[in-house]
């Protein structure tokens, strides 16, 4: 019988960030922070460390950002989605406000037509034993309908 067994770590500051992070039984660590970043942002940084005595290989993350309970942003179809990656983006039923997701090292940015949600889906570097990477994710809150420098900005922080 295989008992796995993980440390998991939460934290919520009086800031509003939040860290979590998992130590796997063969010694892999990852960590997620998120914290404001502005009036209008979030960022987000993964972490992995390979604290295991194999390499670590094909490490894509999955990232859903979930809009069922953002009001306006509802819509279990992609008649409201942009895709052009880095960058996943929705906009409100309206068209007047957008919620925008991006990551550095993106392989894609989908959505998914029966779930309201966005993904811009990075993946890690080849990780050989000791070595550790941190990938750096934004979601952005919009008003109005982003110009091509608005896109290039956000694509900017990304690079």
């Amino acid at each position: 019988m295989n008992l796995f067994v993980t440390s998991f770590l939460l934290v919520v500051s009086s800031d509003g960030s939040l860290k979590i992070e998992r130590i796997l039984p063969n010694g892999v660590r990852f960590r997620t922070e998120v914290q404001v970043a502005g009036p209008d942002s979030v960022q987000i940084r993964l972490r992995l460390v390979n604290g295991s005595d194999q390499p670590l290989t094909g490490l894509k993350v999955q990232n859903c950002l979930m809009l069922k309970a953002a009001v306006g942003f509802e819509a279990q179809s992609n008649w409201n989605k942009r895709l052009d990656s880095p960058l996943a983006m929705a906009h409100s039923d309206d068209g007047t406000r957008w919620i925008v997701m991006g990551w550095e090292q993106c392989e894609r940015a989908w959505a998914n037509p029966p779930v309201p949600c966005l993904h811009a889906d990075p993946q890690f570097s080849d990780l050989a034993p000791g070595q550790e990477q941190e990938l750096t994710g934004w979601i952005w809150f919009y008003q109005g309908e982003p110009s091509a420098a608005t896109l290039a900005e956000w694509k900017q922080h990304l690079l």
